[in-house]
């Protein structure tokens, strides 16, 4: 059974390819995906600063997916107990959105659906 809690977040996110975009942009390209969490190990790449938002760049270290972070979520990162090690993070993310623009955020475990995680470990 799912677990009753509302996740953070938009309920779809624009991507093209594998990697998410910052904003929706370029609509001939952009793919609306459903915002389901997903387990990953992300590397940092570097930061970026755009029209109305800088944010850190992180790169999927099995898939090579891009993803921006919103630099308010990286401080909530880095302050976690899971925090940054050698410039990688293993966990659970989510899309958020704040305005226009999209990025990924940490989610706890606890937040996770029941069937989303028993997919993660099948």
């Amino acid at each position: 059974m799912t677990k009753k809690r509302t996740l953070p977040g938009p309920a779809t996110a624009p991507f093209t390819g594998d990697d998410l975009c910052a904003y929706a942009w370029d609509v001939d390209r952009i793919v609306w995906r459903d915002n389901v969490p997903f387990y990953a190990t992300l590397e940092l790449g570097g930061i970026e600063r755009g029209r109305s938002a800088a944010h850190f760049l992180w790169n999927d270290t099995d898939t090579g997916a891009n993803y921006q972070m919103f630099m308010a979520d990286a401080v909530d990162l880095m302050r976690s107990p899971a925090g940054v090690q050698a410039g990688k993070v293993t966990g659970w993310w989510i899309v958020v959105k704040r305005g226009a623009n999209y990025g990924v955020a940490r989610l706890m475990p606890a937040l996770v659906p029941d069937d989303v995680m028993a997919a993660h470990h099948e």
